[in-house]
């Protein structure tokens, strides 16, 4: 009798075997370590709950959302109305876009082992703050963030304060709310995006953000 080749078992080296097995306990390691940042551990230790704020690649915001929406870790990415285009005499309606590209916000029990698994999750690449002592995110400015971008008032067109290059501001919105920063890109028309600098731990970080989050120093 004739076996066909996906019948035939080949035998596994000592050295696959160990290779295999620490796969396995990587990936059940991983899996324990998400389970402590799940909605329900959040729920049962309300003293150990906040909000952080994950960095992610540029452009999956919605991607690292999905991941771990589907994992019941609590992540928040409000989209708004982007910019209107306009090509060869047609206009190109606005586009639902993240309000802030690049940072998730999420909500979990900050422990050792759901920073672990947090930081296994594809398409993160850090966290405000350290992984060690994550920048902490007071929860009303979480509320106030879902709500005004829900309104649109964070959408692309939203008119806000003009600003110029070298200028001070307080960030009023979003996950950086309550820092202040320095304007990179100026803005005279009070409308679109601006990169503001914003310095944590010792070092100046450029945020790209709706001019709707920025108020006066």
């Amino acid at each position: 009798m004739q076996l066909r080749a996906n019948e035939i078992e080949l035998p596994v080296s000592d050295r696959g075997q160990e290779r295999l097995a620490r796969l396995t306990a990587e990936q059940q390691a991983r899996k324990r370590w998400l389970s402590m940042a799940s909605r329900e551990v959040a729920d049962q230790r309300p003293d150990q709950t906040q909000w952080l704020c994950l960095r992610v690649m540029t452009g999956r915001e919605k991607a690292v959302e999905n991941l771990l929406e589907a994992m019941n870790i609590e992540a928040l990415v409000p989209t708004r109305k982007g910019k209107v285009h306009y090509r060869r005499g047609r206009t190109i309606p606005a586009a639902d876009v993240p309000v802030l590209l690049g940072y998730v916000p999420v909500r979990c029990a900050v422990t050792g082992s759901a920073m672990a698994g947090l930081k296994t999750v594809e398409h993160v690449i850090g966290v405000l703050g350290t992984w060690e002592a994550p920048l902490m995110i007071e929860a009303d400015f979480i509320n106030r963030y879902r709500e005004k971008a829900r309104f649109g008032d964070f959408d692309y067109e939203r008119q806000g304060m003009p600003v110029r290059r070298g200028q001070r501001v307080r960030i009023a919105e979003g996950p950086f709310a309550t820092m202040s920063g320095e304007v990179v890109t100026e803005c005279l028309s009070g409308v679109g995006d601006v990169v503001v600098e914003v310095e944590m731990m010792g070092r100046k970080i450029p945020v790209l953000m709706p001019i709707a989050f920025l108020s006066e120093l």
